[in-house]
């Protein structure tokens, strides 16, 4: 009786291919990762920036006239409209950030505003 000894596994060609084919899946992964994120976070900007615009308009429709800076935000006291949203004056780049600029600047009463965000998906 003559038996062949037969060497059961795979090739090294084989665990390549498959090797290569974990690492594109894994690149692409981190790529639909990265584009969710940066939209979520965009998002979350964009809803601090509406919940300031709504403060800023009760801010107005109290006082007559909208908040000459972010201190008027960050207040205890119920007629400045408190908010845990952290307004800066320079440029964002935290979805935490809203830039609040009153217009025309440079007046006790300002007339307006300007209310942006940091776009993460651009």
């Amino acid at each position: 009786m003559n038996l062949q000894n037969k060497n059961k596994g795979f090739t090294i060609v084989e665990l390549l291919i498959v090797i290569v084919v974990i690492g594109i899946l894994a690149a692409i992964t981190i790529v639909a990762y990265n584009g969710i994120q940066n939209r979520s976070n965009t998002t979350a900007a964009q809803s601090n920036a509406g919940t300031i615009e709504k403060k800023a308009q009760a801010f107005n429709s109290i006082n007559a006239y909208y908040p000459k800076d972010e201190t008027a935000f960050n207040s205890t006291d119920e007629s400045k409209l408190d908010s845990g949203i952290k307004i800066v004056t320079g440029n964002t780049t935290n979805k935490n950030e809203v830039r609040y600029v009153p217009c025309p600047a440079g007046q006790d009463q300002p007339t307006g505003a300007k209310i942006s965000y940091y776009d993460f998906s651009a």
